[in-house]
């Protein structure tokens, strides 16, 4: 099944509206009957995120933006039904594994709360694979608008805010979603993406900055924090060396990865001297 398809057809099941509340107080069902129990509830709420999370993908592959967009994401349990567009999302996260596993009822964050105030120390990895794919429509829009800037502040603006989210997300990581003390595979993607994501942010703000002659410093040190990033993420590759990922699926991202560690390293070599002192070879990274 085409990811279209699958999208369409849980919109059809209403799986984006799992957790909407009538004016009555009654979870509002159309096709589907009622869950039967907290798990079957659960594997209906990670069924929508992982079709809301592949959308991402596919959008940002295809280049083309997503078929759900970020602000048919409510925070609310309780949406009225003349409020609900076609794809009003009210469905919250996914619930902690060990949640899910024992069969225990837990109420998990909904998008926007994980997104304004962090994750919850015992969300699942799917939680944060959802929030990066978030960001991820975010930082594509951003750096296709980019080659047809019409207010250079704004586009500043906007670069920074991306910036200050990304490292957020990243700082707010739970411990064991972190890339230093997990062995999850969906964790060792969603730190490797958040790095990726900078790294593009940085590489088109470098393009913008270079127009300008009298932006020679802010280059290189865009330049300089791209490395960084590049680093993060060679360190994380090296220890998912030992790890089986295909539980996360072959998506090109390593191999996108590696070209885009080639390309911030050649150009820190052909474009800093004197500067920046870069330590390691273009080989050794590959390598590693």
């Amino acid at each position: 099944m085409s990811n279209r398809r699958a999208l369409a057809l849980s919109q059809l099941l209403e799986l984006h509206r799992i957790d909407n509340v009538t004016p009555s107080g009654r979870k509002s069902f159309n096709l589907l009957q009622p869950p039967q129990d907290f798990i079957e509830a659960e594997e209906r709420r990670r069924t929508f995120w992982y079709i809301y999370f592949s959308d991402r993908w596919v959008g940002a592959g295809a280049g083309r933006t997503s078929s759900i967009k970020n602000e048919e994401v409510s925070s609310k349990h309780l949406v009225e039904a003349h409020q609900l567009t076609r794809l009003k999302i009210t469905t919250l996260m996914p619930a902690s594994e060990c949640a899910f596993r024992d069969g225990q009822p837990e109420i998990a964050q909904s998008l926007q709360c994980a997104t304004s105030n962090g994750l919850e120390q015992s969300a699942a990895p799917m939680v944060a694979a959802v929030v990066s794919a978030w960001i991820l429509e975010k930082c594509t829009i951003h750096l296709r608008e980019a080659s047809d800037i019409k207010d250079e502040r704004q586009f500043w603006l906007e670069h920074q805010r991306l910036d200050n989210a990304i490292s957020k997300i990243l700082m707010d990581l739970p411990d064991h979603l972190r890339a230093a003390s997990t062995r999850d595979p969906f964790a060792f993607f969603v730190n490797m993406c958040l790095h990726q994501f900078t790294i593009s942010l940085l590489q088109g703000a470098i393009q913008l900055a270079q127009k300008s002659p009298s932006r020679y410093d802010t280059v290189a040190r865009l330049r300089v924090r791209a490395r960084r990033a590049a680093e993060e993420i060679v360190n994380i590759m090296r220890a998912e060396a030992y790890m089986d990922v295909r539980r996360v699926g072959r998506s090109g991202l390593h191999e996108f990865v590696l070209l885009t560690l080639a390309d911030v390293s050649l150009r820190s070599f052909m474009s800093l001297r004197g500067g920046y002192c870069i330590h390691q070879r273009p080989e050794v990274w590959v390598r590693g």
